[in-house]
């Protein structure tokens, strides 16, 4: 699994810090995982799912669904074939 830090995930974002944490609290951005009490950790595949998601013209509503599919299914074997739909690709 790939983890990368919030500059990581800045840089090939299309915005800036404080418009993720706005996306994250509205339910369009994957939330991070706490790696230590002061660093944040994101899924790398997750984001690059909601970024192409994002690029591929859905609506706010269907990005939400997809933000909450990804976190209901951390930790499960069904995350990497969800990631993959996402991303449409096989990864499995």
């Amino acid at each position: 699994m790939n983890f990368s830090s919030t500059s990581q995930i800045l840089d090939v974002c299309p915005f800036g810090k404080s418009t993720m944490y706005e996306q994250i609290n509205e339910g369009l951005f994957p939330k991070p995982i706490k790696a230590s009490n002061k660093k944040n950790t994101w899924l790398t595949i997750e984001v690059k799912a909601v970024l192409n998601t994002r690029i591929q013209g859905k609506s706010n509503e269907q990005i939400k669904e997809v933000v909450a599919n990804l976190k209901a299914a951390r930790g499960t074997p069904e995350h990497k074939a969800l990631v993959a739909q996402y991303m449409g690709e096989d990864l499995c």
